[in-house]
């Protein structure tokens, strides 16, 4: 069964990198240290909550958010195991 997951660490370099992410995000109101950014970017991980939180600030910053699509990639569950 494939399994989609979001790309972290290239969604996160849209925003110039984690420590500039961090200073983005703090802009747009939504607290995050940059090593939390680091945590995700590690675990290619990223909260729902979270998620939101970036495409938002991606959309304010570039005055229109990138295509999810490009940050999406599926691969097999057994990958994971």
């Amino acid at each position: 069964m494939n399994k989609t997951r979001i790309k972290v660490a290239n969604l996160i370099n849209e925003l110039d990198g984690p420590y500039k992410a961090h200073l983005k995000l703090k802009k747009c109101g939504y607290e995050i240290t940059e090593d939390g950014i680091r945590k995700w970017i590690r675990r290619n991980s990223i909260p729902v909550d979270r998620l939101i939180e970036v495409m938002d600030t991606l959309q304010r910053m570039k005055h229109s958010p990138p295509p999810i699509s490009k940050f999406i990639e599926k691969t097999d569950e057994d990958e994971s195991s």
